[in-house]
């Protein structure tokens, strides 16, 4: 009992004084009530439970409220009822589940709100745009992330924060915008990142390093480049990869290392290179070599240098230069190459050589060889000094000396071989070979001694024995078209021979050298008819000349079929008629030559038997297929 009196009158009502109320009313006859309901609107509405969530989590979200009674619940999401409990479980959230959840508790007295917004952490963040540069290009990086709401973009740089927002924009990139670039993206719930490498081409690309290196010096070219990351640096050379760092180190070079080297710049963005000229300076791989030179005969010395470029070889007797085309008093002298030809040589052609080898690049890499000294001398001479003979020929050598007689004479023989051998019993001036043999081929000379001294000739008269035609090729052949021919030629001589064939064309007094014939016989495996002859004949040649065959006149007859003869015979009608699953043969025999082909041929020419002479064709089990005209070629 809360009041005695008929009105009940309460202040300041709250969710204790919702209910059921009852008057009671007594009196000595007796006593009645009625009951009524009061109710309280709801107020103070509240949301217990984590409102961060990561994905795959569970939501738990509990409402309460002051009011009362009968309390009815309902969860709002993006203006739709979602659940009609007090509480709200969601399983397994992603990011449709972030955003405001709004509580309604609604009674007969009236309603009541709260909204709770909740948050899924950040997932899933990906980065897309270009990640490759050139420079000076703009770099544009979008970058988006599941969960929310309330997404908050960063993008990190080299551990710093150089931008706020979803997008990445760097304008005019260059070697410093490439790197690892991680957008970070946050929100209430949590945080999640991704990263992305940009790579910026290589460009600028440099080498540093000396051009030009003494031989046999150590070569170091750097090379660097804007871009990056990542760069992966290789060095070519005349085509090869000679290195993979960009550092070239070449330790004892010579000069197959002078020329072009690139050095090559990649990464994933592009590539990009340089190149640059390595120098080497000149070394000498022959010097001259002095000695003896015969008045008015020829002397060459050879001074040989290499580096990068080709250095120029300049010729000096007694310090001065000896110039192309300048003649001095009874010698002719000629700088070619790395070669210096003395000719007619006078006894003021004596004297001191050296050659320089000169860089065209830079002067202080120049070289002088060793000096020699050049004595002109008079010295005995062999005449004729080359002979070509033929086999069984005669041949006088003379050895023309210069002095004071009397001289004693001594003959040598040059093999090819390059021994001196001593020709026993030859001591007179002149030296005679009755009838030359292959194996006299070589070179003469003779020492001749006085009482002053002895002195040789330094060049050998030389002798050479030309090759001659011991079998030649069959006069004259005659054969059909399809028989083989064969032509046989074999030289003898001194050194190895070689062969040649050739065609002298009907008509034709030229011959033409048959490509590829080298051999001693020559083969024409399937000769075709033609109404005119032709001639072949073969070259035997070596070092010391040529010999020539006797020419062979080749004639290719024409064919003649005299006969063909077919069984069964075709005029007999009988024996063109058959009865189906019977067999026939058919056989065609032709005479003449030389080597007939015989083919039996089926109505549109198709080919169904082919023999040499005769052939024969056996259907053992007829058909109507086989119904049709058959004849033979």
């Amino acid at each position: 009992i809360i009041a005695n009196t008929s009105t009940l009158t309460i202040d300041d009502v709250n969710t204790s004084h919702g209910g059921d109320y009852t008057c009671n009313v007594t009196n000595v006859a007796g006593n009645d009530n009625d009951s009524i309901t009061v109710y309280i609107a709801p107020y103070n509405v509240s949301v217990m439970g984590n409102t961060s969530y990561s994905q795959g989590d569970r939501v738990m979200l509990n409402c309460t409220s002051e009011g009362g009674p009968q309390l009815e619940y309902s969860w709002i999401f993006n203006g739709s009822i979602i659940a009609n409990t007090s509480t709200l479980t969601i399983d397994n959230v992603n990011t449709s589940h972030g955003g405001d959840y709004a509580c309604n508790v609604t009674n007969i007295a009236g309603d009541d709100n709260v909204v709770v917004a909740v948050y899924i952490a950040p997932y899933s963040v990906n980065v897309t745009g270009n990640t490759s540069y050139s420079e000076g290009d703009q770099l544009m990086l979008n970058c988006t992330s599941e969960g929310g709401p309330q997404l908050e973009y960063s993008w990190i740089f080299n551990g710093n924060i150089i931008a706020n927002t979803s997008t990445l924009t760097i304008d005019d990139v260059n070697t410093s915008h490439g790197g690892d670039y991680t957008c970070n993206v946050t929100n209430v719930a949590g945080d999640d990142n991704a990263m992305v490498t940009v790579y910026v081409a290589p460009y600028d690309v440099t080498i540093s390093g000396m051009r030009r290196y003494p031989y046999g010096s150590s070569v170091e070219l750097i090379c660097a480049s804007e871009g990056g990351p990542q760069l992966d640096f290789s060095w070519t050379f005349s085509d090869n990869i000679t290195d993979t760092d960009n550092i070239l180190n070449i330790s004892n070079i010579d000069a197959t290392s002078g020329g072009e080297y690139t050095c090559n710049v990649s990464n994933t963005a592009g590539s990009q290179t340089n190149s640059t000229t390595v120098y080497v300076g000149p070394r000498f791989i022959i010097d001259p070599e002095g000695g003896e030179v015969v008045i008015n005969g020829s002397f060459m010395l050879n001074c040989s240098a290499e580096g990068f470029p080709r250095p120029t070889i300049v010729w000096y007797i007694n310090d001065t230069v000896i110039r192309v085309g300048i003649t001095s008093t009874n010698t002719s002298m000629i700088a070619v190459s790395s070669m210096l030809t003395i000719s007619s040589a006078g006894f003021s052609d004596s004297g001191v050589y050296y050659c320089e080898a000169v860089s065209s690049e830079f002067a202080d890499l120049n070289v002088t060889s060793s000096m020699i000294n050049i004595t002109v001398v008079e010295r005995p001479v062999v005449n004729p000094p080359r002979s070509n003979v033929a086999l069984g020929d005669s041949v006088t050598f003379t050895c023309d000396e210069f002095g004071s007689p009397p001289f004693t004479y001594f003959w040598f023989m040059r093999t090819v071989a390059g021994d001196d051998v001593l020709l026993v019993n030859e001591t007179i001036e002149t030296y005679n070979i009755s009838a030359a043999q292959y194996n006299d081929t070589g070179g003469y000379f003779c020492e001749a001694s006085n009482s002053i001294g002895v002195l040789s000739n330094s060049t050998p008269a030389v002798l050479q024995v030309r090759p001659d035609i011991v079998e030649h090729p069959v006069v004259m052949q005659s054969v059909y078209p399809g028989v083989m021919v064969n032509f046989s030629c074999r030289a003898a001589g001194f050194s190895t021979l070689n062969y040649s064939w050739f065609v002298v064309p009907s008509g034709s007094n030229t011959g033409m050298r048959i490509e590829n014939e080298t051999n001693t016989t020559y083969i024409i495996a399937n000769p075709v008819y033609d109404i005119n002859a032709t001639g072949y004949y073969c070259i035997g040649s070596n070092n010391e000349g040529i010999a020539v065959s006797n020419t062979s006149t080749l004639t290719v007859l024409q064919p003649v079929i005299t006969n063909i003869t077919i069984t069964p015979d075709p005029s007999d009608d009988n024996t063109l008629l058959h009865i189906a699953n019977s067999s026939v043969s058919l056989t065609c025999t032709a005479d003449g030559g030389p080597r007939i082909m015989t083919t039996w041929l089926f109505n549109d020419g198709t080919a169904v038997a082919i023999g040499n002479g005769s052939v024969t064709y056996d259907i053992p089990l007829l058909s109507t297929d086989h119904t049709g005209v058959y004849y033979c070629v």
